[in-house]
């Protein structure tokens, strides 16, 4: 990127889910004897950090809730540079949690939300979508969407501009950002062949592999 995209933005994780169809907090579920599937997915957004001028919040259940802050401290003691939003009505769904998350986030000018059960993802992926996003805002695009495909079909994480923020701030409920998506013309689809965009993790036979 040689330091000429200004834009500051970063990735926002949601993982605020009661997860019952796993059947117990699957973010705790460990994928081998050191690592956490929660921490299996941070670990692969913090390999994109170095050398790019981005940032990594994370949103958790409400802070009053059993075990959220033992799991913010581990979280922050594993990943001292990651960010945490208490998202106290999580329990209403996905769009009360995205909406807490993008108001800890509104001094980014884009923000690439993906979520904590995705363990699967490649760095090279993010790496690439953190670029678009970076070069449509240094285009003076605010009302970009970048998203991965793979063989034709969109994943996650999904990137949007500054000019979306207002909106997803406004979700409510379980309705997450697809009514935002197909509201926007012109998304930018980037082409990668990564089925980790595809994967997460419902229940204890989709935890990846273990890994050292």
């Amino acid at each position: 990127m040689g330091g000429r995209l200004s834009a500051v933005g970063g990735g926002l994780i949601l993982a605020a889910g009661q997860g019952r169809r796993y059947g117990s907090d699957k973010r705790l579920a460990l994928v081998n004897a050191n690592r956490t599937l929660l921490e299996t997915t941070l670990t692969v957004w913090q390999q994109v950090l170095p050398g790019l001028r981005v940032g990594l919040r994370v949103v958790l259940r409400g802070e009053d809730e059993p075990g959220e802050q033992a799991l913010a401290a581990g979280l922050s003691r594993r990943f001292p540079e990651l960010a945490i939003t208490f998202a106290a009505d999580c329990h209403e769904g996905m769009g009360a949690s995205l909406a807490a998350g993008i108001h800890d986030c509104r001094h980014w000018d884009y923000a690439l939300i993906g979520l904590g059960d995705m363990p699967y993802l490649r760095p090279a992926t993010l790496n690439s979508l953190h670029t678009v996003a970076q070069q449509q805002i240094a285009s003076a695009h605010p009302a970009c969407i970048v998203r991965p495909t793979c063989r034709g079909r969109p994943g996650h994480p999904v990137g949007f501009g500054h000019a979306h923020f207002a909106a997803l701030s406004h979700l409510e409920g379980d309705v997450g950002a697809r009514s935002i998506i197909a509201a926007t013309p012109g998304v930018i689809d980037v082409p990668c062949e990564d089925p980790g965009i595809h994967r997460d993790v419902d229940t204890p036979a989709g935890l990846p592999a273990t890994r050292s």
